[in-house]
């Protein structure tokens, strides 16, 4: 380590891997550092992709390799049936107006637990969302079990969400929680 750099910014070089020495103002930087920049700009692109409220760290890793290339789906129905939140009815001996629909499971489970979760700690801790999911209950709140099946409605829109921003790299806002 080179003494005259300080302490502080030693260990940030460290934690993107890269050697204290290539801080002291040399021009011509080694090959490690290169690759370690590289791979701290993709960290930065990841991470403007999922600062949507409710993902974490688990959440992001789950949605982002289950999506992998976001580009090899054309539609949000083809990403809502990856994950098995495509709505399905079984219509055995009945019309198709007493056919009660609901999510098919045929997906990835992981993913949807994980996306429930993300969904549960945006609805009770982020405003928009809390405006969002109660919009969504007003005039329902008697119907039972009406609250679960509100926040499976808003994990697959986060699902989307995620979906769209990793297609387009953009950063989250709240103008996509509009209908």
């Amino acid at each position: 380590m080179v003494e005259s750099i300080p302490h502080s910014i030693q260990r940030i070089a460290e934690q993107f891997g890269i050697h204290s020495f290539c801080l002291g103002g040399c021009r011509a930087y080694c090959h490690d550092c290169q690759i370690a920049r590289k791979k701290s700009v993709e960290k930065q692109k990841r991470s403007k992709v999922f600062n949507i409220p409710g993902f974490g760290p688990d959440v992001s890793s789950k949605t982002f390799a289950a999506i992998g290339n976001p580009f090899r789906f054309e539609t949000g129905k083809q990403v809502l049936k990856m994950a098995g939140y495509d709505l399905s009815a079984d219509r055995s001996g009945k019309t198709s107006n007493g056919a009660v629909p609901v999510i098919s499971k045929k997906g990835k489970a992981d993913l949807r637990y994980a996306l429930y979760q993300a969904a549960f700690e945006a609805s009770t801790q982020n405003t928009c969302f809390m405006i969002y999911y109660t919009n969504k209950l007003r005039g329902r709140e008697r119907q039972k079990g009406i609250r679960t099946k509100m926040r499976v409605k808003l994990a697959s829109k986060l699902l989307i969400i995620a979906w769209t921003l990793m297609k387009k790299r953009e950063v989250f806002d709240t103008k996509h929680l509009r209908e």
